[in-house]
């Protein structure tokens, strides 16, 4: 609750949100050939308070171990390459409060996966294969008037991946195919109360099986001196498609939202131009217009798929020199379809438009150059619901006129390793 211009208070209930992460990474070199080895740690303590501030309503207390392991092999005759690898989870869920949401569950994914590289004159081929173990173990666990039975299962699954890239000095065509699973996670498989901060109350199932998904995909590029011309379609055939629904009940204020799972089509894409003519070469006009449709196999829309949506911008390039010096100038210009395809018990929503604008400024140094950006969004201050909003079944409008400042310093591009 705001109490005045530069205050605020917590009323209950509200959240407190803790995340520590750690990340090393080392590549160890070998001859020609090299291993990169990357080890991350991460905890995310969430706790919610309800009737007082001493007490917790709900805790969850999530620590995550991964790792990443990469071989890359020479290039045999300039040509041919490999790169094998490994790649796994041990994630730990352990509540604290007198609320729960997930029950404590221990998940531990461990996968290896291989990729060949073929590289000739303009072609490109890359074909790969990964296969990938979850194991879930979730105790026996209640809460009030509900029960989290046990749960414990492993799952498997083997994708593989084919694709080229055909590329001249203007021209990229790439086309891919893979087939590919997804292993359910804790929240789809074991969730049974309401999410904090959603305002849901969501409910998972224990006998989802693996997703299980064929896809093709095509992108064209097109870039001379002044034009640049893409589009990227998509087809996606997922079996055991697991998805998130609305229902017609709730619980008690809260809505209630099911995890579902059905076979089902997604498809759509992208296409866009970034243009500046030859004789104005300092105005820039962009455009991008992305699609997706989603249906289960009876041709029956999916829930929560996102709007149509147009993203123009327009932006002029300015050579000022000084001590701060001034770049860019631009406007931005979004356009939301309505979206009308609608899946059981949820509303549609209707278009909108959003205007943005902002500047982008540099202060030269002896290295890199202090970057500054700085502008307005939704200058209109459009009152607009997005049909993903978590606070759209509560009529709540998504944000108003808005300014934001952010700032950029590279300390040395040396520091970047390329791969």
């Amino acid at each position: 609750v705001y109490t005045s211009s530069t205050q605020r208070n917590f009323v209950l209930p509200y959240q407190v949100i803790d995340n520590h992460n750690v990340s090393i990474e080392n590549i160890f070199f070998t001859g020609k050939s090299k291993t990169k080895l990357t080890l991350g740690y991460t905890n995310n303590y969430r706790k919610e308070f309800e009737d007082d501030t001493q007490n917790q309503a709900l805790g969850l207390n999530l620590n995550t171990f991964t790792y990443n392991l990469k071989w890359y092999s020479p290039v045999i005759k300039n040509k041919i390459d490999f790169v094998l690898g490994s790649q796994g989870m041990a994630q730990n869920n352990v509540n604290t409060g007198s609320e729960i949401l997930i029950p404590d569950a221990q998940v531990n994914d461990i996968g290896g996966f291989a990729l060949g590289n073929l590289k000739l004159d303009k072609l490109q081929f890359q074909v790969g294969i990964r296969g990938d173990v979850r194991a879930i173990n979730a105790k026996n666990m209640s809460e009030s008037s509900v029960n989290f039975p046990a749960y414990n299962h492993s799952f498997q699954g083997i994708t593989f991946s084919g694709g080229t890239v055909y590329k001249t000095r203007k021209i990229k065509v790439r086309a891919n195919v893979s087939r590919g699973f997804r292993a359910p996670n804790t929240s789809e498989l074991l969730s049974n109360g309401v999410q904090p901060g959603t305002n849901r109350f969501v409910i998972g199932n224990q006998n989802f099986a693996n997703e299980r998904a064929t896809q093709i995909d095509f992108s064209f590029d097109y870039k001379n001196e002044h034009l640049q011309f893409t589009i990227n379609p998509f087809y996606n055939r997922i079996e055991n498609y697991i998805f998130l629904s609305p229902t017609d009940t709730s619980y008690g204020s809260n809505p209630v939202f099911i995890y579902q799972q059905q076979s089902a089509v997604l498809y759509g894409g992208e296409a866009g131009f970034h243009y500046h003519p030859h004789k104005i070469h300092w105005l820039h006009l962009e455009s991008n217009l992305s699609n997706v449709i989603a249906e289960d196999y009876a041709g029956k829309p999916l829930p929560l798929i996102p709007q149509t949506k147009i993203n123009s911008t327009i932006g002029v390039e300015i050579r000022h020199k000084g001590v701060i010096q001034l770049k860019k100038i631009y406007m931005q210009h979004i356009y939301k379809f309505a979206q009308n395809r609608i899946g059981l018990f949820e509303t549609s929503t209707k278009s909108y438009h959003l205007l943005n604008a902002g500047i982008k400024l540099e202060i030269p140094t002896k290295k890199e150059p202090v970057q500054i950006s700085t502008g307005v969004n939704n200058i209109l201050n459009t009152n607009y619901l997005d049909h993903l909003s978590r606070f759209k079944p509560l009529q709540i409008s998504n944000q108003g006129i808005n300014f934001f400042v952010s700032l950029k310093w590279t300390f040395s591009k040396d520091l970047k390793t390329k791969e």
